[in-house]
C-alpha cells in the first residue's frame, strides 16, 4: 500500500471517530493518531493500548477495528486479532487488506474448524460479502416503507411509473431482507463467538472442577448458545457442546 493511500485512510477514519463521539471527541481523536504513529513505530502493544479503548468506547469504523486487529496480531495474540478482524468484516466486507489479513491469521489456527457455513448459507446470503451489516438493514428497511408507501398511495392514484417503483422496491426488498433476517438471527438469537487464548479448556459444566471435555485454540469460530455465571455454553460444530469461561471468548 503507497504512503498516500495510507494519509487517505488514516484522515478518513480519523474524521469517522470524530463524527461518532461526542464532546469527548478529542481524546479518542487523539488515541487513533498515537495508535497510527505507534504501530508505524513497530510498538504494536502500545499500538493496542491506544486503539483498543476507541473501539470498546462503542465507535464503530471498519478501519479501527483492521488496524485493532492489525496490531494484535503483530503482538502475537492470535486470538484477539480474529476477532476484530471478523467485527470488522461486518463493517467493510470488501476491504481486500482486511480479508487477505483474515485469510491469513485464519491460516495460523490451530483446530479445523468443522462449523464452517456451509456453501448453501453462503450463496443464499451473499450480500453480507458485499455491504455492510448496517447498510444491508438500511435497505430492507428502506425497500419496506416504499412497497408499503407505494400501495397508499397506489390506493389515491394508480400510474405506471408507481408501479414499476414498487415492482423495484419489491425485487429489492425480496433479494436483502434473507440476509438481514440472517445475521439479525446471528447477532441475537444464535451469536457466534472467537476462542481469544492461546487454549481454552471446554467443560461439561460450569465450574473448574467440571471434566475437560476438549480443547480449543486462539481464533476458533464456535456457536455460542447461552451463558450463566461467567460460563457459556457453546458449540464447536459435529454436536461437540461444552461449557467455557465467558471471559475465553469473544462474542461477535
Amino acid at each position: 500500500m503507497c504512503m498516500n493511500t495510507l494519509r487517505i485512510r488514516v484522515l478518513l477514519t480519523l474524521i469517522m471517530i470524530l463524527c461518532s463521539t461526542t464532546v469527548q471527541a478529542e481524546s479518542p481523536a487523539k488515541s487513533f493518531i498515537h495508535g497510527v504513529d505507534a504501530f508505524q513505530k513497530g510498538a504494536f502493544t502500545e499500538a493496542v493500548d491506544a486503539f483498543l479503548p476507541i473501539a470498546e468506547s462503542g465507535v464503530e469504523n471498519g478501519h479501527l477495528l483492521y488496524n485493532l486487529g492489525n496490531a494484535y496480531l503483530k503482538t502475537g495474540d492470535l486470538g484477539h486479532a480474529i476477532y476484530w478482524y471478523e467485527r470488522a468484516r461486518t463493517l467493510i466486507p470488501r476491504n481486500a487488506d482486511l480479508r487477505f489479513n483474515l485469510d491469513y491469521a485464519r491460516s495460523l489456527q490451530v483446530d479445523d474448524q468443522p462449523g464452517k457455513d456451509s456453501i448453501l448459507t453462503r450463496v443464499l446470503f451473499f450480500w453480507q460479502d458485499i455491504l455492510s451489516a448496517r447498510t444491508i438493514q438500511y435497505l430492507s428497511l428502506g425497500s419496506n416503507v416504499l412497497i408499503w408507501l407505494g400501495l397508499g398511495l397506489l390506493w389515491f392514484r394508480p400510474s405506471a411509473s408507481l408501479k414499476s417503483l414498487m415492482a423495484g422496491a419489491l425485487i429489492l426488498f425480496l433479494l436483502i431482507t434473507p440476509t438481514a433476517m440472517f445475521q439479525l438471527y446471528r447477532s441475537t438469537i444464535a451469536p457466534q463467538g472467537i476462542i481469544l487464548p492461546t487454549e481454552a479448556p471446554v467443560r461439561s459444566g460450569r465450574s473448574q472442577d467440571a471434566t475437560e471435555l476438549f480443547l480449543l485454540h486462539a481464533g476458533t469460530k464456535v456457536d455460542v448458545l447461552k451463558g450463566s455465571n461467567g460460563y457459556a455454553k457453546i458449540n464447536f460444530g459435529n454436536n461437540m457442546f461444552g461449557w467455557i469461561e465467558q471471559k475465553n471468548l469473544g462474542v461477535l
